[in-house]
């Protein structure tokens, strides 16, 4: 044979085992593409208990291969804390609003005594003049009234009607002790009304305990949030009026519930979820209530103590169910 129908012949031979080659590789790639879209759990199924809960039934290998872990329910107690943002209150205005209600009370009193004194001299003063005084009497004790007001309105009703008025307010002015306003973001509540705080300057070198005084009397047109004023030490001199801080709102209220981790908790149509275990194969997706959040996850009340929860693998449950009920054309 010749050299030339060799070269050919054996090229033609490489050129189809290249072929063959290239297509069982793309077979290989096309089953391996397959498998990675093929449902994680083959077998799992659903279904709904008596309480219209959903349930997810997936074999031991289907929960290994997507690291299932649970953890039991353990019930505790839990203060609710938030961190805020707020500033020490100037309390310049508070003493001239001060001095401004005493200032009316001793111009009510004088009227009240010129008025006692005329009525004393009713025989030898006209009609006119008493007339006059008790005019003078009304309008000044309207003046106290309105100035008293005008505080509370300012100040709350705590501060504004303290007997030792004078003496507290002489402690914001040598900074003594220091009014602290913290505001909670637009929207968000409390559980209770705070009884405690801890206040920091944005710099975080302070952390000084705070006692709860009273609910602000008004809103901040900017920030419009619920807000709270705290009395504390100033003898450290490491804040002033007008500082910006952060606090640490307690209620000092405990609630009992159940720390949920995060990794626990689900998003399903904007609500929270979790995955809790019934048995070795199946898990019931039930809808929580979220207290608040904790150091060590969210506090939910609503469940028992002998629910074993889903705190691995959840997103992977929902996930599954969702693949589940598009199988079965749920």
């Amino acid at each position: 044979m010749k050299p030339k129908i060799l070269i050919t012949l054996l090229f033609a031979a490489i050129v189809v085992g290249g072929l063959i080659f290239a297509y069982r590789e793309m077979s290989k790639e096309r089953d391996a593409e397959k498998h990675r879209e093929a449902p994680v759990v083959a077998e799992s199924k659903i279904a709904k208990n008596e309480k219209g809960e959903t349930i997810l039934t997936l074999d031991a290998e289907a929960q290994q291969r997507i690291q299932i872990k649970t953890a039991p329910l353990i019930a505790t107690n839990a203060t609710q804390e938030i961190r805020v943002y707020g500033r020490v209150l100037d309390p310049s205005n508070l003493v001239e609003m001060m001095t401004e209600v005493e200032s009316t009370r001793v111009t009510a009193g004088t009227s009240r005594q010129e008025l006692e004194r005329v009525k004393n001299l009713a025989e030898n003063v006209s009609a006119k003049s008493l007339q006059a005084g008790e005019a003078a009497a009304r309008r000044d004790g309207l003046a106290t009234q309105a100035a008293q007001m005008k505080f509370q309105l300012a100040w709350g009703k705590t501060i504004s009607d303290r007997k030792d008025l004078a003496q507290f307010a002489g402690t914001l002015v040598s900074l003594e002790q220091l009014l602290i306003r913290l505001e909670l973001p637009p929207g968000e509540k409390l559980s209770a009304v705070p009884t405690s705080a801890l206040i920091a300057s944005l710099s975080g070198k302070e952390n000084l305990p705070a006692q709860f005084l009273e609910l602000a009397p008004k809103v901040d047109e900017q920030t419009q949030g619920s807000a709270f004023i705290f009395l504390t030490d100033g003898k450290s001199n490491t804040l002033a009026p007008g500082a910006l801080v952060t606090g640490s709102l307690q209620n000092g209220v405990p609630t009992q519930g159940y720390v949920i981790p995060a990794s626990a908790i689900v998003y399903h149509e904007g609500k929270p979820w979790i995955f809790v275990r019934t048995d070795a194969k199946n898990f019931v997706r039930r809808a929580i209530d979220l207290k608040f959040a904790t150091e060590n996850g969210w506090l939910v009340s609503g469940l028992s103590p002998k629910n074993e929860i889903v705190v691995n693998g959840a997103q992977m449950l929902l996930s599954e169910e969702g693949k589940s009920q598009l199988r079965t054309g749920d």
